[in-house]
């Protein structure tokens, strides 16, 4: 099934039908110097990604993708909705003038903030609004205390009556989620540059709790995040890899 078509259909797990976007260079870079904004994504490429926006619900991201690309994640195609933009962070440590804050129009919803309750103080709380809705969310377990439990957060915007989330980034963010199974499409833009960067997905992986019994292991994607390739396909400059959920 296609993502257009599967956003259009009720999902059956009861959370919200989940496409995480990664853009990499050939060496598998996912920045050029860490704490830097990067571009690899060709112009076209970048379109897909704001017709994207335009179709879905919701676009999530990572706090540091946040204070590194200072991103508005809205639809600026001028056609269909206004996606709910959603932030992960456990520390609260986000500017009030980033630009995922700011609404262009009357309509634009307030941005949602998640975090771990036990991060949260009523200062941070305060200090965001009221340019956010912060959404505390205890961790499942003390082995997760350092992370945002993202089943929970679906289960959360579900309840909100979002059935569809575009997942912008980052690395850790990526790899939590994939890690968790929780991916139904994966849309991965190989740009024709070589970074030399100082990161990559597999750097965030090696990091990451979620994927601790996996380490020093090699996995198909298949194995360790139920995808699977069903297209490929040249988008400008760049290369596209389609995976989506098996069954």
């Amino acid at each position: 099934m296609g993502i257009r078509r599967a956003l259009k259909s009720a999902s059956k797990s009861g959370l919200p039908l989940v496409i995480l976007k990664l853009a990499q260079s050939l060496d598998g870079s996912l920045w050029a110097e860490e704490g830097q904004q990067t571009w690899f994504s060709c112009e076209r490429s970048r379109f897909q990604v704001q017709r994207l926006r335009s179709l879905v619900d919701a676009v999530l991201v990572g706090a540091n993708t946040v204070r590194v690309d200072n991103p508005k994640l809205t639809n600026r195609r001028g056609i269909g909705t206004q996606p709910q933009r959603v932030v992960l962070s456990g520390s609260l440590n986000l500017d009030r003038g980033c630009e995922v804050f700011k609404s262009d129009t009357p309509r634009q919803p307030r941005t949602i903030v998640y975090t771990y309750r036990k991060s949260l103080s009523t200062d941070d709380d305060i200090s965001l609004e009221p340019y956010a809705q912060v959404r505390c969310l205890e961790p499942r377990d003390s082995g997760s205390a350092s992370l945002i439990d993202l089943e929970l957060v679906l289960r959360d915007l579900s309840a909100s009556g979002v059935r569809s989330v575009l997942c912008e980034g980052g690395a850790s963010v990526a790899a939590q989620i994939l890690g968790a199974r929780l991916v139904d499409y994966l849309l991965l833009y190989i740009a024709p540059v070589l970074a030399c960067g100082s990161s990559s997905l597999g750097d965030e992986i090696r990091r990451s709790q979620m994927w601790e019994a996996g380490k020093g292991k090699v996995f198909s994607l298949k194995e360790s995040a139920g995808l699977d390739l069903f297209k490929c396909k040249k988008v400008g400059t760049d290369i596209l890899a389609l995976y989506r959920r098996l069954g």
